[in-house]
């Protein structure tokens, strides 16, 4: 494809030295954390008082209270009590990586000191006035001044100073050049400007002082406080620190080789000048050097940028491995660290901000990364392969995972690997699949999103942001199932488990909408459709058209919705079943007829939308109308199953005994939706490849578009509310609609409580066991299940000979009283804590 002639401009979008600083950055905190929290953690050792032993003193405290204190305010108080011992620790590593930060700020406020000691003399000969000329020409609007370092031969030039304060150091060799060959020498002046004009001076200097700092704050510590508290760590830090700093190394350089590029090719944006920086890099830039080690590129390498600037929007293997890379290095202080902010979060909420945090990362470098080389692939460049990126992500939360020793209570893939290879293997595929899919949806957005740009940097920025929110839960996931595959003592039956659960978890189902939507709004067609133009190349003047994909939501909703019309009269079919047959396998019968019809409309979008190039839109259109038609389809199925039982007159009645309609809605949504996406979608998949041709849009209206648009955003926002209402207490989100209890609940309740008759260990081993399967095995009837065993955790609680058990227990009564779940459950994950530590300390105290 050919949009335009002439050299890419890589300036369009976010350079690659503006993401190589920050992995820089990220590289830095992410072992700044890891290796401050090992200080952190061996200093409680060494001391005598880890967390576990700091925690006792909330034992006494509760104990002390247990006779006489209100059970719910003896719950909470022990909870703030355990939540502040784990805060101590998180944010003591926390505060310790500003010292490497203070540290960085303070190197780079000295360099203009440092540079200056070598006594350089201002530039204000007559006889070199052209180039004091050319700095007014190239920045008029900046104050830059030149100055001269006699003792220095070769033929160079630095531009260094703090923001609104520039200068630019030139050699003596420099001005001996300029009186033989003026072109080379304008040329090296031009290229030390050009740093100035692309706002990259700070970005230099700021890398090297990282680097010092890193090495003065966190790495000459940690081997001292190692060599003198655990020698026998040396061993294993003697391969973790090199590969450390091998990597903040590589970083480092690949930051100031990047700099060095977009420089040069800012010096020489015109033919004319392009020939003057040529002439300066072939006699200034070195033929040969180690490319890993050096800051400053090679020869043939500056000339090739040069010539193909496009080479810059190049979509690089080093930088999907190095975020990758970071991902894994970030695992255990990130979430041990957000682990003990609150210990009884449930594990959908406590996994999504770690998750959130690895997914901007990923999003700032990966995807930002990905925008650049479509826009070099729109302008006549190579396309990027999505695989091969997906791969070198993988591949770097492996090595990081590897690389990042196990501290105590921290699990990770490493230890799952060495339990069971077949399991570490499966996680390690299933993590390549989700960044194939999302790199391959990241590429997309960008292909439709950046032809109708108005700002396409500021349209790259706000779709990094989006792809951060839509990987966050996915990552957040996959790290927590390795936690709970971990603690589930690495059962291959587990993986299965999560592999159902995350089919309805709700925060990987509401990324796969806003994906899905995200997508389709880059190619919604206005009634007029405009052609933007775009300027993406250095030589022409001329902007160029980039070509644009539209989406055609009408007629992916006409399929959609034709699936609930068929429900909606073959639903009749099991009508003469319903009143006679077993209530939950009839439910699950007209369930399932709702799921297949659903799939049965994705594989038709997908046949009719689909095409080799356009396999991410039909997915988008896939996933966009069946979040739309879920909503309609659910209330099908609840009047189906409502007028079956109680007739026609008893419909909302009937509808209304299982709890909150709108509760009953939002449950029965996700049931209908979760299969019916992932199946549809998986099934649609190969049929869109399947065509070759691209498919034909047919001439819509204005009329026809804002009508279908009002009426799928009304449906989209009522379902979208029914299912936050009736699914975010799940979450930890706001509190449990009360709902009545069932038998299975009623009949645990009648069991007798016999104060002091159940000894303390017994009574938590039995709190221990069922109220963790519980948790292990969550579906969507939580709410019921959880409460049957609540109570009969309570009740042993109630009976036991533990003051402090008998009273919190009473806590969690008066919660199921209320009918509050969300307050029984963080009084059971009290329970669950103060057992865990009262059998730790019963084991160490057996007298």
């Amino acid at each position: 494809m050919k949009t335009g002639g002439g050299r890419l401009d890589p300036f369009v979008l976010v350079s690659s030295t503006t993401s190589r600083f920050l992995i820089l950055i990220l590289v830095t905190l992410g072992g700044s954390l890891y290796l401050y929290e090992w200080l952190v953690t061996w200093w409680w050792w060494i001391n005598a008082h880890p967390e576990h032993i700091r925690q006792a003193a909330c034992l006494e405290e509760v104990r002390a209270q247990a006779a006489t204190a209100d059970p719910i305010r003896l719950v909470d108080q022990y909870g703030a009590c355990v939540v502040g011992v784990t805060s101590q620790e998180t944010l003591l590593f926390l505060a310790l990586t500003i010292v490497p930060i203070v540290l960085a700020l303070l190197f780079y406020a000295a360099h203009p000191w440092w540079i200056r000691r070598r006594r350089p003399v201002p530039l204000d000969d007559a006889e070199y006035a052209v180039l004091v000329d050319l700095v007014a020409a190239e920045l008029p609007k900046h104050r830059v001044r030149l100055w001269v370092d006699p003792l220095q031969g070769g033929v160079t030039g630095q531009a260094f100073g703090h923001p609104r304060r520039h200068h630019v150091l030139l050699s003596m060799g420099l001005l001996l050049c300029y009186r033989e060959r003026p072109e080379v020498a304008r040329a090296v002046l031009r290229h030390e400007l050009a740093h100035i004009r692309n706002r990259d001076v700070g970005i230099a200097h700021v890398t090297v002082a990282i680097w010092w700092a890193f090495l003065v704050a966190v790495v000459v510590p940690t081997v001292v406080v190692a060599a003198i508290w655990v020698p026998v760590t040396l061993l294993q830090f003697s391969w973790q620190l090199p590969i450390l700093l091998g990597v903040l190394w590589l970083t480092r350089t690949s930051v100031l080789r990047a700099r060095e590029h977009h420089a040069d090719v800012r010096a020489g944006d015109t033919p004319e000048r392009m020939e003057d920086m040529r002439a300066a890099v072939t006699t200034v830039s070195p033929e040969s050097g180690v490319r890993l080690l050096s800051t400053h590129p090679r020869r043939e390498d500056r000339l090739e940028a040069l010539r193909r600037p496009g080479m810059l929007l190049r979509l690089g293997w080093g930088e999907t491995f190095a975020a990758g890379l970071l991902l894994g290095m970030g695992f255990t202080p990130v979430f041990s660290g957000t682990a003990g902010l609150k210990f009884d979060a449930v594990l959908e909420l406590r996994s999504y901000f770690p998750g959130l945090i690895f997914g901007m990362i990923l999003s700032g470098i990966v995807v930002i990364a990905i925008w650049r080389a479509v826009l070099g692939h729109l302008g006549g460049g190579p396309e990027p392969g999505m695989r091969r990126a997906a791969v070198g992500v993988t591949l770097g939360v492996l090595a990081g995972q590897i690389a990042t020793p196990i501290l105590p209570a921290t699990l990770g893939w490493t230890a799952v690997l060495f339990a069971d290879p077949l399991m570490g293997c499966a996680l390690a595929l299933i993590l390549a699949v989700v960044m194939v899919t999302y790199l391959s949806w990241a590429k997309a957005c960008a292909a439709a999103w950046l032809p109708r740009a108005r700002s396409p940097r500021l349209v790259t920025l706000g779709g990094a942001a989006v792809a951060g929110l839509v990987i966050a839960p996915w990552l957040g996931y996959w790290f927590q199932s390795i936690t709970l595959i971990g603690r589930a003592a690495y059962n291959r039956g587990v993986l299965p488990l999560l592999l159902y659960n995350g089919l309805y978890n709700v925060a990987l189902l509401a990324s796969i909408g806003i994906a899905c939507c995200y997508l389709l709004a880059a190619g919604a067609r206005s009634p007029v459709a405009r052609e933007r133009r775009l300027r993406i190349h250095l030589d022409d003047a001329d902007p160029v058209v980039l070509p644009r994909s539209y989406s055609n939501l009408r007629h992916a909703l006409i399929i959609a919705v034709t699936a609930c019309a068929v429900m909606a009269v073959a639903g009749f079919a099991l009508r003469p079943m319903m009143p006679q047959g077993d209530p939950t396998f009839v439910t699950y019968l007209t369930i399932a007829m709702t799921v297949g019809l659903l799939t049965l409309a994705a594989i038709v979008i997908g046949m009719q939308l689909g095409s080799r190039s356009q396999t991410s839109f039909a997915l988008a259109h896939v996933g966009t109308a069946l979040l739309v038609a879920s909503g309609p389809m659910t209330l099908i199925t609840l009047v189906q199953l409502a007028s079956a039982q109680c007739g026609w007159a008893g419909v909302f009645t009937c509808m209304g005994i299982g709890g909150n309609g709108v509760w009953l809605f939002g449950r029965y949504f996700i049931t209908i939706h979760a299969p019916a996406l992932l199946i549809g979608m998986a099934l649609a998949l190969p049929i869109s490849l399947m065509r070759s041709r691209e498919p034909r849009l047919p001439k819509r209206s204005p009329l026809v578009t804002v009508s279908t648009t009002t009426i799928g955003a009304l449906i989209v926002a009522g379902c979208g509310y029914a299912a936050l209402i009736g699914w975010l207490p799940f979450v930890g989100i706001g509190p449990l609609i009360a709902a009545p209890y069932g038998p299975d609940v009623l009949a645990a309740a009648r069991e007798p409580i016999r104060p002091g008759t159940v000894p303390r260990a017994e009574a938590c081993t039995y709190a221990l066991k069922t109220l963790n399967d519980v948790s292990a095995n969550s579906d969507r009837e939580l709410s019921q299940r959880y409460a049957i065993s609540a109570v009969r955790a309570l009740n042993r609680a109630a009976s036991s000979d533990d003051a402090v058990l008998r009273t919190m227990a009473n806590a969690g009564f008066i919660w199921l009283n209320q009918g509050r779940i969300d307050g029984a459950r963080d009084t059971t994950g009290r329970i669950l804590h103060y057992c865990t530590l009262t059998l730790a300390e019963g084991q160490a105290n057996p007298a």
